[in-house]
């Protein structure tokens, strides 16, 4: 006859207690966006440039920089509009002349009635599957969601932003969630420590 355990097996002296890891899980460096960035406008060509530079330097995601319309971007007055963020949300984000330019310099060539910012050849806006085509044949580790992390990273860590200004540009609804990408590099970390 075997009895009814009214015990716990264990107890809570018996859990490890495991660190959050605080480096950013892409590990992604500028030297490395800069990289990709050049490969994409000198192999691929402005299109492609300018959509890398606005997930990197603006922190859009994949779905909102490929429903962009050329409605959305006022270059002028350094806005970019996200018209359908996540959660059904708009919010304006802030471009650095980095995007700028890069829109700029795309639209000297670009040749299409689509009123989307970033058409196809086949239809009125490019699809996230071309977009992740194009990434993956230009590199292992940079992908659409890990600029996402590097501009939430970089904007905090290099270019001073608060954390309230990252979570209001990268439209996250709490600013609890931007902390999750906002950790600081391993490369940052051992720069810091070795200063010590």
């Amino acid at each position: 006859y075997i009895g009814i355990m009214n015990e716990s097996a264990v107890s809570n002296s018996d859990r490890l207690k495991v660190q959050e890891e605080m480096t950013d899980p892409n590990d992604l460096e500028v030297s490395d966006v800069e990289s990709f960035r050049q490969a994409l406008l000198e192999k691929q060509g402005p299109r492609d440039h300018a959509i890398a530079t606005i997930m990197a330097y603006g922190g859009l995601r994949i779905s909102e920089t490929v429903n962009l319309t050329l409605s959305d971007v006022l270059i002028d007055f350094r806005e970019i509009i996200v018209q359908d963020g996540k959660g059904a949300k708009r919010r304006t984000v802030f471009m650095n002349d980095k995007i700028a330019n890069s829109i700029r310099e795309y639209l000297k060539i670009r040749q299409s009635d689509s009123p989307y910012l970033f058409p196809s050849r086949q239809s009125q806006k490019i699809s996230r599957f071309h977009v992740n085509r194009i990434f993956n044949a230009y590199s292992d580790t940079i992908t659409p969601h890990k600029l996402r992390h590097f501009y939430c990273s970089y904007s905090q860590n290099y270019a001073g932003l608060s954390l309230s200004e990252v979570a209001n540009q990268a439209g996250h609804k709490s600013p609890q969630t931007t902390m999750r990408y906002t950790h600081p590099s391993k490369a940052q970390l051992l720069e810091k420590i070795n200063k010590m």
